[in-house]
Formats: structure tokens, C-alpha cells, sequence
């Protein structure tokens, strides 16, 4: 099997984004916009490619917009959610400062 080559630094941010979107309509040019407001360039093809891989691996989801009135599929602006809803608490950066066994104090005794 032949394994694509994946900048880890660039996946990460894509992830980010979509974690950071969840629930919004997103597509592969409101990414790149993105990066290139980070000073970084990736293709809307590879953008895609990142999105299949994350859903493949049952990371996130995609659920296609659907017009109403005309009773058929929208092409673009997809939303995307989480398979598992803990992945958003793993990667909040203001939750991984909180230590999840607190010191003994003498305040708080009770801890063991």
C-alpha cells in the first residue's frame, strides 16, 4: 500500500480549523484563506485529501447541505462534526493547562 506523504505541521492546522468550526459550513477556499492568513499555502485538492483522510479515520463527519425549496443537494459549504465529542476537550488549549491530579495541599487535604 502506498502511503501519501502528509506535512504534519499543515494537517494539524487543518484540524484545527475544522475543530475550531464544528457545526459551520466549511469549504476547502475558507481553509486555505485561513492558512494563507498564517502565512501558509495548501491546495483546495489537498485540503480535500486532508478532510477524506480525517473522515476515514473517524474523526470527523461530513453532512451535506440540502436545499429545502428545490429538494436536492448542495455541492459546497459542507458542515462537519465530531465523531467523538472528547477529541474537541483532548485538543482545547485551555483545558490541557487545567492538571488532572491537582497537588496535595493543605487547603485541600481530601485529595488523595
Amino acid at each position: 500500500i502506498k502511503r501519501p506523504f502528509i506535512y504534519s505541521k499543515l494537517l494539524s492546522r487543518v484540524t484545527r480549523f475544522v475543530l475550531d468550526n464544528i457545526g459551520n459550513p466549511l469549504s476547502a477556499k475558507s481553509i486555505s484563506d485561513y492558512l494563507k492568513n498564517e502565512h501558509l499555502k495548501l491546495s483546495q485538492e489537498t485540503i480535500y485529501n486532508y478532510l477524506r483522510w480525517l473522515e476515514e479515520a473517524f474523526v470527523i463527519e461530513r453532512v451535506p447541505r440540502y436545499n429545502l425549496r428545490g429538494k436536492e443537494l448542495l455541492k459546497t459549504q459542507e458542515k462537519y462534526y465530531l465523531s467523538d465529542v472528547g477529541l474537541i476537550y483532548a485538543n482545547t488549549s485551555s483545558l490541557s493547562t487545567i492538571p488532572l491530579f491537582p497537588p496535595k495541599t493543605a487547603s485541600n487535604p481530601s485529595i488523595s
